[in-house]
């Protein structure tokens, strides 16, 4: 997200426009206005980050909603950047006899080498004890200092968060009442949205396009050629009777899909 970020404090320096300013119209607290120039998208649940980025945005004369659309890009493709990597799917495939003669092969070269190089290979074995030792030595203190700042941030009051908010502005939902679904395409789809009581929406994806989408309810999809598609909620696989049909209706809620029956 840096590349964001960087894009959105340009803006505000060509601007000339504070920190102070924009929280005031905002109301957005101002160490979050210098996280997001950062590139740091991470301090708050991610429904709560797009809509502070996107008034962010707008105050400083960008178009926040393609903002949002980039940043949404680039959820998707580190969600795709998280697949099993090619080789490792060709190991996975290769016969337990094939296996097995790779692991022998790699033995006999680890073999030779410590016949050949066997000085070299006890003072390598003494260095990487010392490595270990000291590896699990810092492991333990990194916990301990985790523990400590896990136990910083729960004390932190929640008024820490946000500047105190208008009483025009619409509560944001707790983070356990988001909802995120995530569709890939595999073929060629079609399909029609409506999140929560929003008006629906239509789209055509092709293999490899990817969207997603944010709830504080349910989603409503009907969806051509399902078996096309493949939909993860809130980061799970989400399991779909396909049945035999080309086009189903979905309500999509906390506790999973239901086929709508017309």
């Amino acid at each position: 997200m840096i590349e964001l970020g960087e894009k959105i404090k340009a803006a505000r320096e060509a601007r000339s426009i504070s920190f102070e300013t924009i929280s005031d119209v905002t109301k957005i607290n101002e160490k979050y206005l210098r996280l997001i120039e950062d590139g740091d998208w991470e301090f708050l649940p991610k429904p709560y980050v797009r809509a502070f980025v996107k008034m962010f945005a707008n105050e400083v004369g960008l178009d926040g909603k393609q903002i949002i659309r980039e940043y949404d890009r680039l959820l998707v493709e580190k969600a795709h950047s998280l697949s099993r990597p090619a080789e490792e799917i060709d190991a996975m495939k290769k016969t337990p006899a094939e296996k097995k003669q790779i692991e022998r092969a790699h033995l006999n070269k680890l073999f030779f080498y410590l016949k050949t190089y066997k000085t070299e290979s006890i003072t390598i074995g003494i260095t990487l004890i010392i490595l270990l030792i000291l590896l699990i030595v810092y492991s333990q203190k990194s916990n301990e200092i985790f523990e400590d700042s896990v136990d910083a941030v729960k004390e932190l009051p929640v008024d820490s968060l946000l500047v105190t908010q208008p009483d025009t502005t619409e509560a944001l939902p707790e983070p356990d009442q988001i909802l995120e679904l995530l569709l890939r395409a595999k073929e060629e789809a079609w399909i029609a949205i409506s999140v929560d009581d929003s008006v629906s929406h239509e789209y055509t994806f092709y293999p490899g396009d990817s969207k997603m989408w944010f709830s504080k309810e349910r989603f409503y999809l009907r969806l051509g050629n399902a078996k096309g598609v493949e939909l993860f909620l809130n980061g799970q696989p989400l399991k779909v009777e396909r049945r035999n049909r080309r086009v189903i209706d979905l309500d999509i809620g906390a506790d999973g899909a239901t086929i709508i029956e017309n």
